[in-house]
């Protein structure tokens, strides 16, 4: 299933942050709870979440969605008190000390970075006041940065947006520390791009690391800028389809031999990946999805999509309960996510067209049905054109990324004359989603303005939802039939 490849969660790939207004809004102090409401939400959530161990009727799994979100309410309160402290600190020069989180990226000349555990200095106090930090660097002050590296900034800090509590723009690189051995897979990853450069132009290497492992700091903003228009951002992003793609190669390989170890090398090839392409919401919920399904696998046990998403999204918001109050890429990828695994399969048992083009037509158009309010209320513009661009793309994609992976490891085995002729076909390849990108954002409904407020959106997914109920009874469609790994 293309499942990964529809998601389009980077709103911050072009550095315009995207920000769920209203009730998302952790700055504004209302979704803050106070202790004695906590105390009866915690109640509320724990008997909820009993109750629904009790029987196998279906109202239980609502019940149990409904005491989880209850649960994680309370959880992620607690944060929000804690955020808030740094609107005190907002419109001071600080010094801002901690750990860069994710690869850096390049954003309309600036280095941008995201900082876990910062502390900042304020004269001679010293505050721990968690969450994480988005800072962009001033022009000039060209070090290279690498995940995991200890760095020091100082400048005014700003309030957040979205999941981060806080902002640093334009600030001042102080130090940098690079703990030993910190990132091990990075490295191989920056030895991989190395070689693709070698026989590719360096905008295509750099599109190819984008496309097969999410590395896009290196994308200059001509190209970003051409894929957003286009609807094709999800492409830059290392998703759910690259596990898919491992998962099944491992099961298929080794599943008549030996079930468990089909599982064992199916799990390792899932961390070893996730470690070189980083943390992100797009991986977290991948991730979790490819390992609960192979051990359903394992045990020869079905899940119902609803319960699938459940279950995950619960994990991922005990995880980083920030992601619930505005993180717009969580949100994206569980939208599109839901989409591609609970719509798709209703109208395609409805149309009864076994087509790969007709499959892929009806995820892409199912999970831009389900995310395309969350993109116009956080970034205020919808593309029309995502349809046609990613029928062009996505079936070449998977063809795109093994071409790509075979470029780059023959720089290591073959004489530079040989490489460059394994080459071609990434290179056609990629000219071609390039090509795509380009034409497809100079179409009149590319970028369109529109924003939508809170109260539509939700009228919309009630709608959603009755479509899909009305779909189930008239297809009687078996969703423990479906396996995202199989």
């Amino acid at each position: 299933m293309f499942s990964g490849l529809l998601e389009r969660e980077d709103a911050c790939l072009m550095g315009d942050h995207g920000d769920l207004p209203g009730f998302l809004d952790r700055r504004s102090g209302s979704a803050v709870v106070s202790e004695n409401r906590q105390m009866w939400l915690l109640g509320l959530g724990a008997v909820l979440s009993l109750a629904s161990l009790i029987s196998r009727w279906r109202l239980m799994v609502a019940m149990a969605v409904l005491g989880g979100l209850v649960l994680g309410i309370v959880r992620s309160s607690g944060l929000l008190a804690s955020i808030d402290r740094y609107s005190n600190l907002v419109g001071d020069e600080v010094v801002v000390q901690g750990t860069v989180a994710d690869d850096p990226a390049m954003s309309r000349g600036l280095m941008t970075i995201n900082l876990d555990q910062p502390i900042l200095t304020l004269g001679r106090r010293r505050y721990d006041l968690g969450g994480r930090i988005w800072a962009s660097i001033k022009d000039g002050q060209p070090a290279k940065l690498l995940r995991y590296d200890r760095v020091k900034l100082s400048g005014t800090l700003d309030s957040g947006f979205g999941s981060y509590a806080a902002t640093l723009p334009r600030a001042r690189l102080v130090e940098v520390a690079r703990p030993a051995g910190a990132d091990p897979m990075g490295r191989v990853r920056e030895h991989f791009a190395n070689g693709l450069r070698k026989v590719m132009s360096r905008e295509n290497a750099d599109l190819g690391m984008g496309i097969l492992t999410g590395q896009k700091a290196n994308l200059n903003e001509r190209i970003k800028n051409a894929f957003m228009l286009a609807s094709l951002t999800h492409v830059l992003v290392a998703s759910g389809y690259n596990l898919t793609v491992l998962v099944r190669f491992a099961r298929r390989l080794l599943a008549k031999r030996s079930r468990l170890v089909a599982v064992i090398l199916s799990v390792t090839l899932v961390l070893l990946f996730t470690q070189l392409t980083g943390p992100s919401a797009s991986m977290d919920r991948a991730v979790l999805v490819s390992i609960y399904s192979l051990l359903l696998w394992y045990v020869c046990r079905k899940s119902h999509p609803v319960t699938l998403l459940a279950i995950v999204a619960t994990v991922t918001i005990m995880l980083d309960p920030g992601q619930l109050w505005g993180d717009v890429s969580w949100y994206l990828s569980f939208g599109s996510f839901a989409g591609v695994i609970i719509l798709a399969p209703l109208l395609h048992d409805l149309i009864k067209v076994k087509w790969s083009l007709v499959q892929i037509l009806l995820e892409t158009v199912s999970a831009q049905l389900v995310t395309w309010p969350i993109i116009a209320v956080a970034m205020g513009k919808v593309s029309l054109v995502g349809l046609v661009t990613n029928l062009l793309v996505l079936p070449m994609l998977p063809l795109a990324m093994l071409a790509t992976f075979v470029a780059g490891l023959s720089t290591f085995l073959l004489p530079l004359a040989g490489a460059n002729v394994i080459a071609l076909p990434a290179n056609a390849l990629l000219d071609w989603v390039k090509a795509v990108a380009g034409w497809g954002s100079t179409l009149p409904g590319a970028g369109l303005e529109y924003r939508p407020d809170l109260r539509m959106a939700g009228v919309y997914y009630l709608a959603i939802v009755a479509v899909i109920l009305v779909l189930k009874h008239l297809t009687k469609h078996n969703f423990y039939g479906d396996n995202v790994i199989e």
